[in-house]
């Protein structure tokens, strides 16, 4: 049993990979090959959670701010379709 299970860093942990899971998925449903650099920083993200107590509280900061900007740019790139390409070259009009 563990007896810290209910601390408030201990679920904060939980909700920092339920978060992380929750990104994995929303990476899987949507990304596309114009959004690829916003997935890899969002599932990158989680690297800024570094130590514990007090340094852990001001990383998450830090991530859930990148997380945030990632998952927000990600569901603002929309894919080309095949109508939005343009394949003249730079002398045809």
């Amino acid at each position: 049993m563990d007896v810290f299970a209910y601390a408030d860093e201990r679920r904060a942990e939980r909700a920092d990979l339920a978060g992380y899971l929750a990104d994995i998925d929303l990476i899987a449903e949507i990304a596309t090959i114009e959004s690829v650099d916003s997935a890899q920083q969002l599932a990158n993200a989680p690297s800024k959670l570094k130590g514990y107590g007090l340094v852990r509280t001001r990383s998450r900061r830090t991530w859930l701010e990148q997380r945030n900007r990632c998952r927000a740019e990600l569901q603002l790139v929309q894919p080309l379709s095949g109508t939005d390409v343009n394949h003249r070259g730079p002398n045809e009009h």
